[in-house]
């Protein structure tokens, strides 16, 4: 009869949802996945226009390695100009990771978009942000509720 397996189990928490993981004893990957931090940054709100803007009035810093970052805010128009149109980009350092093109309907329109992507960083830290324009000189527009997650994984698949 073979003794009983013991297990660890332990709470991953992650981009607000909680799971339960049951890790063998002895199975350092799992264990190691178990124990990684996610990264957080995060705005109340910023304003821009035709000339753009970053959207966190610092970037997340990520070191060296791979991660799945995801970033979730609100859009709101500001000038009296509609219908608008606004462009925002997920952005590590020059590089746009992901990107949205939204269009306002009305001066009372909200919109929540997400960004998300897979990245893998060497030569870091890098900065991680989100920036947004308007297409029209002129126009404005407030996002806010900024928030951006990076969640390192052991690898991205090609």
């Amino acid at each position: 009869m073979s003794s009983p397996i013991r297990m660890v189990t332990a709470v991953l928490m992650a981009a607000s949802a909680a799971a339960l993981v049951a890790v063998p004893a002895g199975d350092t990957r799992a264990q190691e996945l178990v124990r990684s931090n996610a990264f957080t940054a995060a705005s109340s709100g910023a304003s821009f226009d035709d000339f753009g803007q970053s959207l966190l009035g610092s970037p997340l810093r990520l070191s060296d390695g791979s991660y799945v970052i995801i970033a979730k805010f609100d859009v709101q128009e500001t000038s009296a100009t509609a219908p608008l149109t606004v462009a925002c980009d997920l952005v590590v350092e020059a590089f746009t990771a992901d990107s949205t093109i939204l269009r306002l309907d009305s001066s009372t329109a909200t919109i929540s978009p997400t960004l998300a992507a897979g990245v893998t960083i060497s030569d870091g830290p890098l900065g991680v942000n989100v920036t947004c324009s308007t297409e029209a000189g002129g126009d404005t527009a407030d996002a806010l509720n900024i928030k951006v997650i990076a969640l390192p994984v052991g690898g991205l698949a090609p």
